[in-house]
Parts: structure tokens; sequence; C-alpha cells
């Protein structure tokens, strides 16, 4: 009986690829050639779940018919795909986080983002802390072996705030300065005029004489404390 040689694809099937025949009728001792023009060691193809494909190779190497019809049948290696996701991490600025669609493999070349956020960007939460974004946990480069979580990086700084304490004294009829702002290092404040010029004198319900003088700080630069004004009174 004659004897035949057929490819089977094994696991995979790739698209676009059609598979070798051979319609040759083979008797034992003839020799064969197996295909090595369709499909090359390395070849690799992506299945629409993302599984990458690589073709090893052919299950028979060329010879000699030996009592049996042959099959020749695909050996590949699968690899899962690999996915870059983006996390915001301590906090949330409220803006679009970065998003990649793109399914990777082992080799696979990544960028990450660079425009959504940018070093230094701030925000201020709903308690006042002001986060700066530093930097994202990793940097672009190429896939080896496992998904990837980008998380942002953040510093973190609690507000500071401006008050007024007017200290041993109160005129009768006098409304202290307010500032409800919350500030943060290196912001810029400016003291609020009390409304009282320098050298004006009040009397107390004892009968002491206070001379106002002027506030204890000027107009400036936040620092890394909260900042009590106070008026300079003399008695």
């Amino acid at each position: 009986e004659g004897k035949t040689i057929s490819y089977d694809w094994g696991e995979f099937t790739p698209s676009d690829v059609t598979i070798p025949t051979d319609d040759t009728i083979y008797h034992d001792g003839d020799s064969f050639v197996v295909d090595t023009d369709t499909i090359k060691h390395g070849d690799s193809f992506v299945d629409e779940n993302g599984v990458k494909w690589t073709f090893d190779k052919w299950s028979e190497e060329s010879g000699v018919i030996d009592g049996s019809d042959i099959n020749i049948t695909a050996e590949w290696t699968s690899e899962e795909g690999k996915t870059i996701s983006y996390d915001w991490g301590s906090f949330n600025p409220g803006i679009n986080i970065p998003v990649d669609d793109t399914i990777y493999h082992n080799g696979d070349e990544f960028k990450v983002d660079t425009d959504t956020i940018k070093h230094g960007d701030s925000f201020v939460d709903d308690n006042g802390v002001k986060w700066t974004f530093d930097k994202w946990s990793e940097e672009s480069g190429v896939i080896d072996g496992n998904d990837i979580n980008i998380i942002a990086e953040w510093t973190s700084e609690e507000g500071k705030t401006i008050s007024y304490n007017w200290g041993e004294f109160t005129p009768d009829g006098f409304e202290i300065p307010k500032d409800d702002k919350i500030y943060h290092d290196g912001d810029e404040f400016e003291v609020k005029d009390p409304g009282i010029e320098k050298g004006e004198s009040f009397i107390d319900k004892d009968g002491n004489k206070w001379t106002y003088e002027g506030l204890n700080t000027e107009s400036g630069i936040v620092g890394d404390d909260n900042i009590v004004i106070t008026p300079v009174l003399r008695s």
C-alpha cells in the first residue's frame, strides 16, 4: 500500500497561512522532505485572546518512509499576553488616568505615559493637603514575564493656616481680621490691614492705655509652619 504524508497545525492554526500539503504517494524506503518554506522556527502569531504562539518545529524531520503514513504536526510555544495598567496610588487627582490597551509579550517594548501628568504637578484635596506628583513607579522598558501595574508616586504636604490673635487686649468694636485660605510651602501671603493706625491708643476696662505699634509679621512666603499674626501693643 502507498503511504501518505499529511500536515497538522496542532494546538494553534495561524490565520493567513496555508498548511503545507504533500500529494506524493510514498512506499517503504522512499525519501521524504519536510516542508521548510511555509513557516520558520520563531515565526509568531497572536490569537484573538492575546496569546502569542511561536512556531518551534515540525514533529518529524526529513527521512525515509518506514511502514506507516506520517502525520507531521506543528509544535508551538505559547505565551499569555501581558497588560499594562495605571494606578493613582495614594491620591486621585480627578483627571483621567492613562490607559494602555495594547497586549504585550515578552521582549516587547513599552512606553510609560508622559502626557497626562508631569513631575511637579500639584493638587489640593478636600482636607487642604497638597499632593505633588513625583513620578510613575516604572520607566519605559521591555516586557519581561509579568503584567505591569504602574503606580503614581506623590509627595504630600498638610495645609498651613494664617490666623490673627489680638492677644491681651481687643479694642471695643474692633473686628479681628480672618484668613480662611489654606496655604502651602512657597505660597505668598499678604497680611490683612487691621484698620488701625500705628500710634493709635485705646483704654481697656481697667483704665489701662494700650498703644498699637503694628503687627508682628509682614507679608511674605509661607514656610513649614502655621502663622499666627498678633499686634504689638504697648501699655
